[in-house]
């Protein structure tokens, strides 16, 4: 289970879903990257298993393409003796010393992060051209309570979905100037995609309605940048919402 989801941002019930899973001796796995181990320790809540794709927030930067798979010693050193020697899915030394040069500030990111996301949902939540907001740290989010004892913050993914139709949502991402158009996240920088084109474009207009994810959905990762340049950005660009 991945926990915030991306791109909706749906809070799972880890120890709840942990005690299932144990009930019928199946192993749970959470993908942490969206809160990363700075905001959300899922082993510590039940878990057996988490990864992440440390590409993200754990690098921080965007400098190596890497991923993280935790558990039980026991758990790792049979992937090691087997997975690992035999189709060797191992991380290079370069990228390694990149990825823990970004770990080094992954409390402070993560802080900073979760500080102007806060910021940024509550503007998106009041703006006119803005139908729906999803972001944990909202009390309008239904899991938001869940989130509270889960989480020590919320992260830098939000997501909202504008009013008017496809192309509006297109026109808003365009429009954007210090915001910068790409499907990745996780970086110091701001980025904001449109999921119904890019990560989810290989399913139907009904798939991804099941899924809450419309056609008029922008996600966002919110970066380090000084919030109210953010909030500028944001607002010129909604504007192009006639």
């Amino acid at each position: 289970v991945e926990t915030p989801s991306n791109p909706n941002l749906f809070v799972a019930n880890i120890p709840a879903l942990a005690k299932l899973a144990h009930e019928h001796d199946l192993p749970l796995i959470v993908d942490n990257t969206v809160a990363s181990p700075a905001l959300q320790q899922p082993i510590k809540l039940g878990a057996d298993i988490v990864v992440h794709s440390a590409t993200k927030y754990l690098s921080g930067n965007s400098s190596c393409i890497s991923g993280v798979i935790a558990g039980s010693a026991d758990y790792i050193d049979d992937m090691r003796m087997k997975d690992f020697r035999n189709i060797g899915p191992s991380i290079s030394p370069f990228n390694s010393w990149l990825l823990l040069l970004g770990m080094e500030t992954l409390h402070l990111r993560m802080e900073k992060h979760s500080e102007n996301a806060q910021v940024l949902a509550e503007f998106l939540e009041d703006h006119s051209k803005v139908e729906s907001v999803h972001y944990p740290g909202l009390k309008s989010h239904p899991q938001h309570e869940l989130a509270k004892k889960q989480l020590s913050g919320y992260s830098g993914l939000l997501s909202f979905v504008t009013k008017g139709k496809l192309e509006d949502a297109k026109n808003v991402i365009d429009a954007f100037d210090l915001v910068i158009h790409t499907g990745h996240l996780g970086t110091t920088k701001t980025l904001a995609t449109h999921p119904a084109f890019t990560t989810h474009q290989q399913l139907t207009q009904e798939e991804r309605i099941s899924l809450g994810i419309p056609d008029t959905m922008i996600r966002m990762s919110i970066g380090l940048e000084n919030v109210n340049d953010l909030i500028e950005d944001m607002d010129q660009a909604l504007s192009k919402i006639i």
